[in-house]
């Protein structure tokens, strides 16, 4: 097959796992829905929205530590590498399927059912019973209520985290969630370690105690940078090294 990246493969590609996929989105869509409007019966009816709540992110991080499950078993597997497409493209399109289609369908979904629940609190908040047992007012749930704040550092590690699961997935061929999730706490306890002997040695040579150590504050465009920069940097790195697992796998 033809290596060289092409735009109208990849269309095609896209086009099947969409029709492939198109009932089971459907019937997470109405789940994370209704999840969401069991929220918004029981949320005070002046509270905030918040797209990135909790039911959203565990359902993008478990649909990205299960995208390669398939590849667990042979017959599966064949099908997926035997598409018609290059390692390229189908990297390409699965990135986009996770962090575009499927952050905006779980958006989407979230705010209609939270939106519904909130209506249907509303509506039963005529009763008095109801009425004092929301703590309701019957004001209405505004467009003006959902919450935008920080966004972008929200989406950012969402996606930080979906390339780590989506690696993990390829990775691991069974129980990648868990793995990934093991490996990830094994690491960071590593780097706590470490950083506690390099402190605990410079403390020691320098004769200085944790009480006494005076560290700088760094500018606020420095934090920014930094807060902007780890999660890029990371998802590009689990980017690239998905990118590789799958083309090792297919070879």
């Amino acid at each position: 097959m033809e290596k060289m990246f092409s735009k109208d493969r990849m269309l095609l590609l896209i086009r099947s796992i969409f029709i492939q996929n198109r009932s089971k989105d459907l019937r997470l869509a109405l789940v994370v829905a209704g999840i969401m409007a069991f929220f918004g019966l029981v949320s005070p009816s002046h509270g905030d929205y918040d797209f990135f709540g909790v039911v959203n992110v565990c359902v993008l991080l478990v649909l990205a530590g299960t995208t390669y499950k398939m590849l667990a078993v042979p017959s599966r597997a064949m099908d997926y590498l035997m598409l018609p497409a290059s390692t390229a493209e189908k990297t390409v399109v699965t990135i986009a399927y996770l962090n575009i289609y499927y952050v905006l369908m779980m958006m989407v979904s979230s705010f209609v059912g939270f939106y519904f629940g909130q209506m249907l609190q509303n509506l039963i908040a005529i009763v008095p019973f109801f009425r004092d047992l929301f703590g309701s007012s019957g004001h209405t749930f505004a467009l003006s209520a959902v919450s935008f704040h920080k966004l972008g550092s929200n989406l950012l590690s969402l996606t930080c985290g979906i390339s780590v699961l989506l690696f993990g997935s390829l990775y691991f061929r069974r129980h990648a969630i868990l793995k990934t999730l093991l490996v990830g706490c094994g690491f960071c306890f590593a780097l706590f370690i470490l950083d506690m002997i390099v402190i605990s040695s410079a403390g020691y040579a320098y004769g200085l105690t944790i009480n006494n150590v005076n560290l700088p504050d760094l500018p606020e465009w420095a934090e920014t940078t930094i807060e902007i920069m780890v999660p890029c940097v990371f998802t590009l790195f689990f980017w690239f090294m998905t990118y590789l697992r799958l083309r090792e796998t297919e070879a």
